[in-house]
């Protein structure tokens, strides 16, 4: 069971939720692999020791997994908006927290290894109209309860990038080309964990673990609080 906090102008909503999976699949939790494949989700596929469905593991990805431990569905959909737009900053310890447990269920390598954790980063322009980045807000509860390096320089946002949102696949991937810098000086040979709040269409996630990559990261692990299902 989980509980967060969406902020309002009364008194604020407190949720609490199971996150017990249905079934499965790489569509559905508890392990989440990117991107969602049609045909992996049709057949049904679990995640193995190899990762994902067969159709999953055929692409060319940047990253070795994903890991969401949540559909990003009512109320993750709230909880997640009131962390990034309204500072519900309590919110990112309850993600951070069930990110780890699903880490561990799932045995994920990338954190029993000395592993760096880099957030996915805002544009600074992005950055000072919000006040602070979620993304390292989770970042920051994921490496302290793994006792692992944060590297929030790791990786930089370089380019201001129209909204994703309403963009197809293939607009969203030109939309980020060459939108990050990762420094190599602190990446390069590391097994780095990549942490986003929401991976959709996995655009964004496969362009800053190809940045990492190219900077000389030797793996690249993405974790999420949810997952776009549709």
């Amino acid at each position: 069971m989980s509980c967060a906090v969406v902020p309002g102008n009364g008194r604020p909503t407190i949720y609490a939720w199971s996150a017990k999976p249905k079934s499965r699949s790489c569509q559905t939790l508890p392990a989440l692999w990117l991107p969602q494949g049609a045909k992996g989700r049709k057949e049904g596929r679990a995640g193995g020791k190899e990762g994902g469905c067969a159709h999953c593991r055929a692409l060319d990805l940047p990253y070795s997994q994903c890991v969401a431990p949540w559909a990003y569905e009512f109320p993750v959909t709230q909880l997640v908006q009131a962390l990034k737009y309204e500072g519900a900053l309590a919110n990112a310890r309850v993600f951070g927290t069930r990110m780890v447990v699903q880490a561990r269920r799932e045995q994920s390598a990338s954190w029993q290894r000395t592993a760096l954790v880099v957030p996915m980063p805002l544009h600074p322009s992005r950055l000072v109209e919000r006040g602070f980045n979620q993304s390292h807000e989770i970042a920051r509860v994921v490496s302290r309860l793994l006792d692992l390096r944060l590297a929030d320089k790791g990786l930089r946002r370089i380019r201001s990038t129209a909204p994703q949102v309403g963009l197809s696949r293939e607009e969203r991937a030109g939309n980020l080309s060459g939108a990050f810098a990762a420094d190599s000086r602190l990446v390069a040979g590391q097994h780095v964990v990549l942490i986003d709040d929401v991976v959709t269409t996995g655009s964004t996630v496969i362009e800053a673990a190809a940045t990492l990559r190219a900077a000389g990261a030797e793996s690249i692990a993405v974790w999420a609080v949810a997952r776009a299902l549709g």
